[in-house]
């Protein structure tokens, strides 16, 4: 398969689902340390975890919060990939865009919480259980501002930090 790894859901019902790795890909990153190694194994699990649980807006919201809140859950857990880079911070780092997804959306998504305050994300995730994502409304509702306002402050943020 390509890609590192896939959640999906399975015949018997919307509960239960299955978790596909790449043995490709972790044979390859075996070359690395042990600790590495069960690192990455261990961040990737995490964040198939994450699909296999949390909510999506009845289908609706974008794909890269998805992927985003995936990361986020494995960043906050301490399994964040060794070869994320966040600095030096600009488009090429940090993304072009909120809903990038993957470690860029994760980034954001934790700056967002930390001026809101912990449980914001999940305060998100839970609302996409009952509600659709509606241009993001929810975003707003639960956190004061909507996505693209937050986008905004936040490269505002990380574009002051590279000129101190």
């Amino acid at each position: 398969m390509d890609g590192v790894a896939y959640t999906t859901g399975t015949s018997l019902d919307e509960a239960h689902k299955e978790i596909h790795l790449n043995l490709g890909y972790l044979q390859a990153k075996q070359s690395s340390s042990n600790a590495d190694f069960l690192h990455e194994v261990r961040g990737v699990v995490t964040h198939e975890m994450v699909h296999a649980f949390q909510h999506n807006a009845h289908g609706t919201c974008p794909g890269g919060l998805v992927e985003g809140i995936a990361d986020y859950v494995r960043m906050k857990s301490g399994l964040g990939a060794k070869h994320w880079t966040k600095w030096p911070a600009n488009e090429d780092t940090r993304g072009k865009k909120w809903d990038e997804g993957y470690q860029r959306t994760a980034w954001f998504l934790e700056w967002v919480e930390g001026v809101c305050g912990v449980g914001a994300i999940g305060e998100v995730n839970e609302a996409m259980k009952d509600e659709k994502w509606e241009d993001g409304k929810l975003f707003k509702k639960v956190t004061g501002h909507t996505v693209d306002e937050w986008w905004k402050m936040y490269k505002e943020d990380w574009e002051s930090l590279n000129l101190k």
